[in-house]
């Protein structure tokens, strides 16, 4: 008998589930065509219940903010100026940055293979310089950017001694402090 009243629960329970789910449903319910998502998911809703795409996750946010932080920029040979194809990821760093001023990082540089050691480390400091000065000079608080070092030639992005694999590792790129 007991197990009899406990399955009746159960499903009583699993019955009133499914009836909130499809009340909820039937809320968003919408004549038009479905758009075509592209990027960013929106949900347009009409009913009693408000229809919002569920927030991500703190570690989702943080992993696509490094991704979008992490764009590297590239130098030409032996040079620090940042190149005219790089301006639109400094500009998007510096808005990110600006729009989260709490957020603090660090700017690497790094530089191909090429050259000695002790050189390659002054050119990697120089372009994490000049990637810096950018940044502040985008609108940038001095105070978020706590560090540039330098890596030189010895964390290579692309393994490989060609001129594409040296033209990825001539770079500054930010590096989020955690």
């Amino acid at each position: 008998m007991r197990g009899l009243i406990a399955t009746s629960l159960a499903d009583a329970r699993f019955g009133l589930i499914i009836l909130v789910l499809a009340a909820l449903l039937a809320g968003c319910a919408d004549n038009t065509p479905a758009p075509v998502v592209t990027e960013t998911p929106t949900l347009a809703c009409a009913g009693p219940v408000p229809c919002t795409p569920p927030e991500p996750r703190a570690s989702d946010r943080f992993a696509q903010q490094r991704a979008l932080w992490a764009q590297p920029v590239l130098f030409d040979t032996d040079k620090t100026t940042i190149r005219a194809d790089a301006r639109p990821i400094v500009t998007r760093v510096a808005a990110l940055l600006v729009a989260s001023p709490g957020t603090r990082v660090i700017i690497e540089g790094h530089a191909d293979e090429r050259g000695t050691r002790e050189y390659n480390l002054a050119l990697g400091a120089r372009r994490a310089t000049a990637y810096r000065s950018a940044l502040i000079a985008a609108g940038v608080s001095a105070g978020q950017i706590t560090d540039t070092v330098s890596y030189g030639k010895e964390r290579p992005a692309v393994a490989g001694s060609t001129e594409a694999a040296w033209a990825q590792n001539r770079r500054a790129l930010v590096s989020l402090q955690e």
